[in-house]
């Protein structure tokens, strides 16, 4: 019992403390509220889903034993600045540099931007992602930007018309701050990679979008789609997938390229469940928009392998990929099964509960297994994955695992969105629209 109301008020502070951070920014909330349960087949416990770690070490998922041996304490070098690159109407930018102890400055070194979420710190989210074990091993820089002040509610302004586009707004400074680090040390420019929680997701989407030639690839830990808006909260993005997914490309422009993606998303994540679906559906739209200039082809928004694990001690998982018609891995989606909104994994220790929980597969090492298939050059004339992206382990057996068609449609929503209806409801407009369902490709 005392698990459970301990879990609960984690989860309703993490709920109560996005709910007042986006209220600093939103004005005519409503007062109506209404509650919605999860539907479909996402919804697993762990009990329900008899496949072990050993279906991980099988699809080459992330190491479980090296995360969980992970060393939180290994001393790398942590230092601080602030970018300052005269953009109008903006202000300077603080972040923290984590450099690994094994970085050799002659020789080039990955960089990973992290972009922590609302209500939060750089130096916070730097101490509960635990990305540093897996920096340590693989040998990336990270970099922590820190909300500028002027930023209501340490958010993001995922929201703001103007920080949807190239050299404006939010996305501008945290490319300029990619881009000094860049400058002052030995960085891999072809391995630039952006991950975000919650509105560091939404950001990190958004850089997907503006800045496809500093970043090769992204990884988003409940986020929303391109130009979702506010309202992705609640309802999720209120205009049609394949209009965001023209809008995205539109905003890459002259550097339009296919952009690989990674996401993660608790099942009882109080920012509303379609936006996974969101995020799939506009980066495949993207991708098409890049190979052919339509939405609809020559890739799908249907998923081509699943597989289904449980983390030792923690949530049972359900991990899609969408391949290409070559079977190489282009997007990928891990739904955590009785996850709250939080970052997936993080280290250990109630003073890093508020916005991460250890009980699921760490981001870190989702992210950078992904990101490690990528490098700018695979598409800087044209799309040409690496052996990497198409060395991709098929499960033994998947006839009773179903996947993911973002095509078809039902109505499932978030069991708690009420909590942040009231928020949304003023600011959004239309209806919102659900496409998560089940269907093997």
């Amino acid at each position: 019992m005392f698990n459970f109301l301990q879990t609960s008020g984690q989860h309703l502070g993490r709920c109560l403390l996005l709910a007042f951070s986006i209220t600093t920014l939103l004005a005519g909330c409503s007062t109506d509220s209404t509650t919605s349960t999860p539907t479909g087949t996402n919804n697993v416990s762990p009990n329900q889903v008899g496949v072990g770690l050993s279906a991980i070490e099988t699809f080459d998922g992330i190491d479980e034993v090296a995360q969980q041996s992970a060393d939180f304490t290994k001393p790398g070098i942590i230092s601080k600045h602030t970018f300052n690159g005269q953009i109008p109407g903006l202000d300077a930018l603080d972040y923290i540099v984590y450099t690994p102890s094994t970085y050799n400055p002659n020789k080039p070194a990955p960089l990973v931007l992290a972009v922590h979420g609302c209500g939060t710190t750089a130096e916070q989210f730097m101490q509960s992602s635990a990305i540093h074990p897996t920096a340590e091993r693989e040998g990336f820089i990270v970099v922590y930007p820190d909300n500028p002040v002027t930023n209501a509610g340490s958010c993001w302004q995922w929201f703001s018309p103007i920080s949807q586009f190239r050299g404006l707004g939010n996305p501008a400074l945290l490319a300029g701050v990619t881009q000094q680090v860049i400058a002052s040390m030995n960085v891999d420019k072809d391995r630039v990679y952006a991950l975000g929680m919650s509105s560091g997701a939404m950001m990190t989407s958004i850089l997907g979008a503006t800045y496809p030639d500093l970043f090769a690839a992204i990884a988003e830990n409940a986020g929303c789609a391109y130009m979702a808006g506010a309202q992705c909260l609640v309802i999720g993005a209120t205009m049609p997938d394949d209009l965001l997914g023209q809008l995205a490309f539109q905003a890459m422009g002259e550097f339009a390229r296919v952009m690989p993606v990674v996401q993660a998303r608790g099942d009882l994540d109080g920012v509303h469940i379609s936006n996974s679906i969101q995020v799939i559906k506009q980066w495949t739209a993207t991708n098409n928009m890049v190979m052919s200039g339509t939405t609809t082809g020559p890739f799908d928004s249907r998923s081509d392998l699943v597989y289904k694990a449980v983390k030792k001690d923690g949530y049972a998982y359900t991990v899609n990929r969408f391949l290409d018609e070559n079977g190489c891995l282009l997007i990928e989606d891990w739904s955590i099964h009785n996850m709250f909104h939080a970052l997936s994994g993080g280290a250990p220790g109630e003073e890093n509960m508020t916005w991460s929980d250890a009980r699921g597969p760490m981001f870190a090492e989702i992210a950078w297994k992904f990101f490690s298939r990528y490098k700018l050059s695979d598409f800087k004339d044209g799309y040409k994955p690496s052996k990497e992206a198409c060395s991709v382990v098929r499960p033994r057996s998947t006839a009773d695992v179903k996947g993911i068609d973002a095509d078809a449609g039902d109505d499932s929503g978030s069991a708690i969105g009420n909590v942040l209806a009231p928020i949304a409801n003023g600011i959004a407009s239309g209806t919102g629209h659900t496409n998560e369902s089940i269907a093997p490709k």
